[in-house]
């Protein structure tokens, strides 16, 4: 059995609002949850081919479990207790979620090699996708750039490296 764990009620809450507007978008809709470290994020793929992202203080086990978000929808719905099955996993995922940690782990582990010290804030962000930007996105840009940033250019930047 799969198992999920939010911190509080609020972060049920802040998933489970999420996870009803993916079913809201697509009733057939699937979610990917990942575990890192005490956060669980969810992905979602959307009709007009954007994946949306929810990240909250939790768990779940597998550490990465792809389940279907109108059974994750009930399971957040109806079951009260700590931890409760989001539903039996459905095999794997159809495609790539964004590399989050890439390029800030290997930005940390250059820091630590060379004896320099670790950024609390590398200044290279993320996009979140609502209704009123999706139009904004270029999608002849190289995907790297449609969540906000070009990781690589940004990361490059902060390096000094590639310019």
């Amino acid at each position: 059995m799969s198992a999920l764990t939010l911190a509080d009620s609020s972060e049920r809450d802040d998933l489970g609002a999420f996870t009803a507007r993916v079913v809201r978008l697509e009733p057939t809709a699937l979610v990917r949850l990942q575990t890192r470290g005490d956060k669980l994020t969810a992905w979602a793929a959307t009709p007009f081919d954007v994946l949306a992202t929810r990240s909250v203080r939790g768990t779940c086990e597998p550490a990465e479990l792809t389940v279907q978000a109108q059974a994750l929808l009930t399971s957040l719905a109806v079951e009260r207790d700590e931890t409760v099955d989001p539903g039996p996993g459905i095999g794997l995922w159809d495609g790539e979620v964004p590399p989050a940690e890439g390029w800030a782990l290997a930005d940390q582990f250059i820091r630590v090699v060379t004896g320099s010290k670790p950024l609390d804030d590398t200044k290279v962000g993320l996009r979140m996708f609502t209704a009123q930007n999706i139009g904004s996105i270029d999608l002849s840009a190289p995907e790297s750039t449609w969540y906000g940033v070009d990781y690589e250019s940004g990361y490059k930047k902060l390096w000094g490296v590639g310019q």
